[in-house]
């Protein structure tokens, strides 16, 4: 599978100094481990954010590729489950992050994640969110309780209730893709989702060179205000050696969680 990319973060409008941070390993030494891409959101203060999500980031993309011996998504589950225990041992649950991360290996997407950091899928001008937040508002709009018009305007929207850190023990869901020439996958944190809906998010991202849909979803951002970090990595599938034939849904993986440190 061949790929491109193109990244960037920003501080937005509203803060003084950026909390999220992004990791990507897109030509790996051993090529059959598959090109790996992070994007993890900080939380808990000054320094403390900071120091979790760029801990998670460079915790998973080094653990991923140094677990040999487990399948992709056991390692990528077990090097989520080593960067929580890093990060808790630090901060004893006063500091935390959410992360995202998608492996594009055979081509197949596996994506991970912790929290409301999203990863969505642009298809033939379509768009389709392929994680699931962990929030209150987004287990609310799941109960029912909540439409997802009532969950954008909650003043409960910002409640994360899985996060990297804050536990000994952290469940990681997973899911896979099976990936096709041209479809653009977008990692981004909550700072950019909050703010763009997602038919936006494709018109903008779904066409556009690669760096300029990056550098215009962060903008469109902070025109409308910038209260939080934005980030977004974009990636596009260049070449498969499957061709076109793909699933039309995610599939989740459902096998248990690896023990925090594993």
């Amino acid at each position: 599978m061949q790929l491109r990319h193109a990244a960037n973060t920003d501080t937005g409008r509203a803060r003084d100094h950026n909390e999220d941070t992004f990791a990507i390993e897109a030509e790996p030494e051993h090529v059959e481990r598959g090109a790996l891409f992070v994007v993890c959101d900080g939380m808990g203060g000054f320094a403390a954010g900071e120091v979790a999500s760029d801990l998670a980031a460079t915790t998973i993309r080094a653990r991923y590729y140094a677990i040999s011996d487990a399948d992709p998504g056991s390692a990528l589950r077990s090097a989520f489950a080593d960067a929580n225990a890093r990060i808790f041992s630090r901060g004893q649950g006063k500091m935390g992050t959410t992360s995202v991360a998608a492996l594009f290996l055979d081509d197949v997407v596996l994506l991970a994640n912790v929290g409301d950091s999203r990863a969505y899928l642009i298809r033939e001008g379509a768009i389709r969110q392929l994680t699931q937040d962990h929030s209150f508002v987004a287990e609310q709009v799941s109960a029912g309780v909540l439409t997802a018009d009532q969950a954008r305007e909650s003043s409960y929207r910002n409640i994360i209730t899985r996060a990297l850190g804050h536990r000994p023990d952290v469940e990681v869901d997973l899911y896979q893709e099976v990936a096709r020439p041209r479809d653009r996958v977008l990692l981004c944190s909550d700072g950019l989702h909050g703010l763009l809906e997602p038919e936006e998010i494709a018109e903008l991202a779904g066409a556009a060179p690669l760096q300029d849909a990056v550098d215009t979803l962060i903008a469109v951002a902070n025109e409308r205000g910038g209260p939080d970090n934005i980030t977004a990595v974009l990636i596009e599938v260049v070449v498969t050696t499957a061709g076109s034939g793909a699933a039309a849904s995610t599939e989740r993986l459902v096998t248990a969680s690896p023990p925090a440190g594993s």
